[in-house]
């Protein structure tokens, strides 16, 4: 009888670990087939986001030489004050594995960390909210996992791998060569709507490459793609009366952001939803 229960504990013991096993492996194969970088044969749709920023600027402390200055009173007649904007990004590959690729100026802006009100200098905390909207996989929130503001990169984080990262390319366009890109210029984006547009490698000048893709404010970001849908540069510059000229950077600098690790900069905490 005590042979029979240890034999039918042993079957029942082994059945759970099978299960348990089957399950994570299953699991794991769900995630892992996002880490890999997939060959498109039509426009990354999937992988495009329209990247919201919300940044709120909050009265902290107060500093005064005058003993009279009651900063309790001043910081309470401050108000929070919120200011947002947007722009594009894609899902890619890295050394952290699938991100967001955007420009370093759409994840922050250069905000004062102080000012002055009635001769008092004010200190300013400020939080940042980021949210991506995929047009077909749904909305998720994001971190800023580093930046490179010289190059105007950014590279973030969502809470959630949507979808497979697109192929970075191995060589560099050629002048005349056909690119891509995807954007939401002044924000059009949504549930099933992405904007494609195209145009041609146009050279170099002054640290920046030349796209003709008409580029405009929510473009910044957006990221350059050749005719086999690989990853060549990112947009961040427009002319302000020249809208089928995008500038941005090249190849060379957006693979060596993606895959040599500048320090990663998170200096300022997420809004929570």
């Amino acid at each position: 009888m005590r042979n029979t229960i240890r034999t039918a504990l042993f079957t029942l013991s082994t059945a759970i670990l099978l299960v348990v096993l089957v399950t994570s492996c299953m699991s794991l194969s769900h995630n892992l087939r996002y880490t890999v970088p997939q060959k498109r044969t039509t426009a990354p749709v999937d992988a495009f986001v329209l990247v919201e920023v919300e940044e709120e600027m909050i009265p902290a402390t107060c500093v005064s030489s005058s003993p009279g200055i009651d900063c309790d009173r001043l910081l309470k007649e401050l108000p929070t004050s919120t200011k947002s904007w947007s722009g594009s990004g894609l899902m890619v590959m890295s050394d952290t594995g699938p991100s967001i690729l955007t420009a370093a100026h759409v994840c922050e802006k250069d905000t004062p960390d102080s000012f002055v009100y009635k001769e008092v200098k004010i200190t300013i905390l400020t939080a940042i909210r980021i949210r991506v909207h995929s047009p077909l996989k749904g909305t998720y929130n994001a971190s800023i996992m580093r930046t490179d503001v010289e190059k105007d990169l950014c590279l973030l984080r969502p809470e959630t791998i949507f979808t497979y990262p697109v192929t970075i390319s191995q060589k560099s366009p050629q002048i005349g060569d056909k690119v891509y890109a995807i954007s939401a210029p002044y924000g059009i984006s949504g549930k099933n709507l992405a904007l494609v547009f195209n145009g041609f490698f146009s050279g170099s000048g002054e640290d920046m490459k030349f796209y003709t893709i008409p580029t405009r404010p929510g473009s910044s970001g957006s990221v350059v793609m050749n005719e086999d849908w690989e990853v060549i540069g990112v947009l961040h510059t427009a002319f302000r009366d020249l809208e089928n000229v995008g500038m941005g950077t090249g190849l060379s600098d957006v693979t060596s952001f993606l895959f040599s690790p500048v320090e990663t900069i998170v200096v300022k905490p997420l809004i929570q939803p």
